[in-house]
């Protein structure tokens, strides 16, 4: 079911959108709980999950009557109950007041003792309601959890999931796609790849999945803003984009991984989550000289590089620390204030 709309109404949400400071959307990914709860049986449940990336916060609407306020991008509501039929759903911008414009507007049948969940899901310009049916009591086997994965990030392309290093558990699953697996439960060390490759975008480490439990991760973000797990973007409004890569005495190289971060600075480690081994912070200085101020501390003496980038000019600085070297450095003339 797709989006009800004009081209009028997606000018008047476009600009609302613009109006609003939207902020980096790196490819990441949301885990919820499915059966935290059981549905009674003579009613439908449903929820929202906001997951298009440049669109603004938004209402919910069920039938006109306000259902759900201020979702904000990544944002997912809790169930609401309602008598089985058919319900009109409508998305407008947070605070509209039932007036528009409204970028979903879907009529969907809701059938008793079924839980829903509806994913507005793609940019804002081509925006839709995913809608998902959770399989409400139909258990995972004995001693087993089962994950379903929902592919939402609108610039990628189709994915596996894989154990981390190891075999495809999940092949194949193109954007708007779902698409389920039982496991033991366990703690699980996952990456996302490109389909069909071993090029891996994204990976979710300690992924903790309990018996009985039926969890649903979604993909969200954007692969043009990078990974949520090795992307830093630091600043007002995540102006500065800053990735950085190793390689080691052995030869092994990898991407750094992106934590800790605040508004201006953030970290990275190289071999072990535990450790870090790279700080970044970037600080206006235009009070002194109209310039951005980067600085590096390094905890490790392999090679590795920082790259980064100004994503209102795409002006970007390559960092390099040679092999052996324990470099701390600040550039005091990196990117222009104005």
């Amino acid at each position: 079911m797709r989006a009800l709309r004009s081209g009028a109404l997606l000018t008047a949400i476009a600009l609302t959108a613009a109006a609003a400071a939207q902020a980096a959307a790196p490819l990441d990914a949301l885990l919820t709980v499915d059966n935290a709860s059981a549905n009674p049986g003579d009613v439908a449940r449903v929820r929202v999950v906001h997951n298009s990336p440049d669109a603004p916060s938004v209402d919910v609407r069920v039938d006109g009557a306000l259902a759900f306020a201020g979702v904000a991008y990544r944002g997912i509501t809790e169930l609401a109950s309602l008598p089985p039929g058919t319900y009109q759903i409508q998305v407008e911008p947070a605070g509209a007041g039932g007036a528009g414009p409204f970028v979903i507007d879907a009529s969907v049948p809701l059938a008793a003792g079924i839980d829903y969940t509806v994913i507005a899901s793609d940019f804002l310009a081509q925006i839709f309601p995913a809608v998902l049916t959770d399989t409400n009591g139909e258990a995972p086997a004995a001693g087993n959890a089962r994950v379903r994965f929902f592919h939402g990030s609108p610039d990628a392309p189709a994915v596996d999931i894989a154990l981390l290093g190891g075999p495809v558990v999940i092949p194949g699953v193109a954007f708007g796609e779902s698409a389920s697996i039982e496991v033991p439960a366990g703690a699980y060390d996952l990456e996302v790849r490109v389909a069909g490759s071993d090029l891996n975008v994204l990976e979710l480490r300690g992924l903790a999945l309990a018996a009985d439990v039926e969890y649903t991760a979604y993909a969200t973000g954007l692969v043009a803003d990078g990974s949520a797990d090795r992307t830093l973007y630091l600043g007002e409004g995540d102006r500065f984009r800053v990735e950085a890569a190793w390689q080691d005495f052995q030869g092994g190289s990898g991407f750094a991984r992106a934590f800790g971060a605040s508004a201006d600075s953030g970290q990275f480690w190289f071999f072990r989550p535990d450790w870090t081994e790279l700080i970044v912070k970037i600080v206006d200085g235009g009070e002194v000289n109209e310039r951005f101020w980067v600085y590096l501390g390094s905890l490790s003496n392999v090679e590795f590089s920082v790259t980064v980038t100004d994503t209102l000019t795409a002006e970007s600085k390559t960092y390099v620390n040679p092999a052996g070297n324990y470099a701390s450095f600040a550039d005091n003339d990196a990117f222009p204030t104005n």
